[in-house]
């Protein structure tokens, strides 16, 4: 199923008035008419320069739909997918290649153009459901390797491919499987997926736990992910866990987290993990060596999302509007009605924090709003 999305992007650089204004409106439904899909949430690229917002086939190619942040100008990329599926030699999954042109893309999973990079997700199978990578070298304007990520083969199990992100540093992009198995001791999984600027790829590690898994999140910086558990009011059993795992040798340790753990950031120096509650609206700073609570804050309930700006300071984004969060003394800062940047309902799950950037997630218009 199609699902059509409204992100408000943010900068919180205010002008003199001090006023929101919203400076572009996409329609996402001129896309999907257009044979785009939108199902997948719109993705960073370009090391926070451009917002992927959809992806599909057209002709030949796959395509990638971009707004880039600077300047808000929407603009296309395209991969030559299907000559190189129709001369892949090789055997994936256990069937000939040429079955593939039965899968669909269903995004673009990075691209950065600095190291002449990108990746593709394709979905498809006859009677397995899998998720393929899609290796893209922007330089010689080819797709040069497919890998299998995920494959659901049985019954009673779920898998679904997210992107974490591209790593500069070393050159690699994280993608996760997010698993659920009936039958399993411990029924719910992520499994960590490197690729290198050559194509090739492995796992780095897995997390597996007897909760619902809420969320993943990526520490560029330290080459780390966070798996949020998720437990709500009344809590049954023990207190939800974040599975902090390292990606250059997959040890991981754990840390305890507040119920209804919708947003998480760490420090800039990454030392403390900030977790905000919404069942609760507070926001704690845990140490995460030690694993201790210093502090916890009232910063009201019903929020999505968390991140860490620019300049050190969080912004947590809540049905009711945009807040700022100091974390030297962890304190709230200005806040921004939502009532001011969208109309009608709100509902902000699967927003994005970044830079000085907030996207409002919310209904079937993107609206690209400057403070």
């Amino acid at each position: 199923m199609r699902s059509v999305i409204l992100l408000a992007v943010v900068c919180l650089t205010p002008p003199a008035s001090g006023n929101p204004t919203v400076v572009k409106r996409l329609d996402l439904k001129r896309l999907t008419d257009a044979g785009l899909s939108t199902n997948v949430a719109p993705v960073l690229v370009e090391r926070g320069a451009a917002l992927a917002v959809a992806a599909g086939m057209r002709g030949g190619s796959a395509v990638g739909h971009l707004v880039r942040l600077k300047d808000l100008k929407e603009y296309t990329v395209q991969a030559p997918l299907g000559a190189f599926l129709k001369r892949y030699p090789t055997i994936l999954g256990g069937r000939a290649a040429w079955t593939l042109p039965n899968h669909r893309v269903e995004g673009l999973l990075f691209h950065d153009t600095a190291d002449g990079v990108a990746g593709l997700l394709l979905t498809g199978g006859r009677g397995v459901r899998e998720r393929l990578y899609a290796h893209w070298d922007l330089q010689r304007g080819r797709i040069t390797n497919l890998i299998e990520l995920s494959a659901t083969r049985r019954r009673g199990s779920h898998t679904e491919v997210h992107p974490l992100g591209y790593s500069p540093k070393t050159r690699r992009f994280y993608s996760y499987e997010l698993r659920y198995e009936k039958f399993a001791r411990q029924p719910y999984s992520v499994s960590v997926f490197a690729v290198n600027r050559a194509g090739k790829g492995g796992r780095q590690g897995t997390v597996r736990t007897l909760r619902r898994i809420h969320s993943v999140h990526f520490d560029a910086p330290r080459e780390r992910v966070l798996v949020v558990e998720y437990a709500e009011v009344p809590l049954k059993g023990p207190a939800p866990r974040g599975y902090i795992m390292r990606l250059d040798n997959g040890n991981q340790h754990s840390v305890e987290l507040p119920l209804t753990t919708y947003g998480a950031a760490f420090s800039a120096d990454g030392r403390t993990l900030f977790a905000y509650s919404t069942q609760k609206g507070t926001l704690s700073a845990i140490d995460v060596a030690s694993g201790t609570s210093k502090q916890t804050l009232s910063v009201g309930t019903l929020g999505h999302s968390l991140g860490r700006m620019a300049d050190g300071r969080l912004l947590l984004v809540r049905n009711a509007g945009l807040q700022l969060l100091e974390t030297a003394r962890l304190a709230k800062g200005r806040f921004a009605p939502m009532r001011r940047l969208v109309r009608g309902f709100v509902h902000t799950e699967g927003s994005l924090v970044f830079g000085r950037t907030a996207v409002v997630r919310n209904g079937d218009v993107l609206h690209f709003v400057r403070m």
